[in-house]
């Protein structure tokens, strides 16, 4: 049968796994030292949706077209001088709707974080019927070089990563979702009136579609650990 403790195990699976995505995502930031990438990742949530964009100082000075700090104690004087303009270029670095509405952002917030790197941190309203994602800023950053800008998108209702995209000058644009609908656990267990023989339990338990989803999870399993084998590697000849 199934029962509530198979299903505690499948969440706390898909749980590890999304933990171990996270994982990567945030240690991909820790390696992005490239100053024509920008990092950016947007967490679908039940109640907003959260973006976080950082990049090379810098670089967030082009976009509101001041000159560049010529050595580091001038950072922190100019990124103070240049917060309010810095804010509102973070409000539209990236254009995000679903369907034909288009979000504004209802809190924006700049920071000078290590490294001489600027976070973004913004908050839209949610959606769960997916996202449609412009990155306009990047075509103003286009005549500096090959700017660029890494997209992941966590759905965090369910705990699964929606998308990867990198974004450039010309194309800028990517779409996203919509989200899946979140099954409860009193939703899959058998009622007391179910019969023995339901094909839905019997499908639920032993069908193709569980068979896959197992399977999937140890691909996506295997390839974490290569990606964060490699990343060691790729570390320790750096040093």
């Amino acid at each position: 049968m199934f029962n509530r403790s198979e299903c505690k195990k499948r969440r706390d699976g898909s749980r590890v796994a999304f933990s171990l995505v996270l994982l990567l995502i945030l240690s991909l930031h820790c390696f992005a030292h490239d100053p024509l990438e920008i990092t950016s990742t947007i967490r679908l949530e039940t109640n907003r949706t959260a973006v976080e964009i950082e990049m090379e100082f810098n670089t967030a000075i082009l976009l509101v077209g001041a000159p560049r700090a010529r050595d580091e104690a001038e950072q922190t004087a100019l990124f103070q001088s240049l917060l309010p303009r810095l804010r509102q270029e973070a409000g539209r670095f990236f254009e995000l709707g679903s369907g034909p509405g288009t979000f504004i952002a209802t809190t924006t917030n700049v920071t000078l974080g290590a490294e001489d790197h600027v976070k973004f941190n913004l908050e839209f309203p949610s959606t769960h019927d997916g996202l449609r994602l412009n990155a306009s800023a990047v075509k103003s950053l286009g005549q500096h070089g090959p700017y660029g800008v890494g997209v992941t998108v966590l759905d965090m209702v369910n705990l699964k990563v929606l998308g990867q995209s990198v974004l450039f000058s010309n194309t800028p644009s990517a779409e996203f979702g919509p989200l899946l609908e979140k099954r409860s656990v009193t939703n899959l267990a058998p009622t007391n009136t179910a019969s023995p023989r339901s094909p839905t339990v019997a499908a639920a338990k032993s069908g193709p579609v569980a068979k896959s989803v197992a399977w999937l999870w140890q691909v996506i399993g295997v390839v974490l650990m290569l990606l964060a084998a490699a990343g060691w590697w790729l570390r320790r000849r750096r040093n």
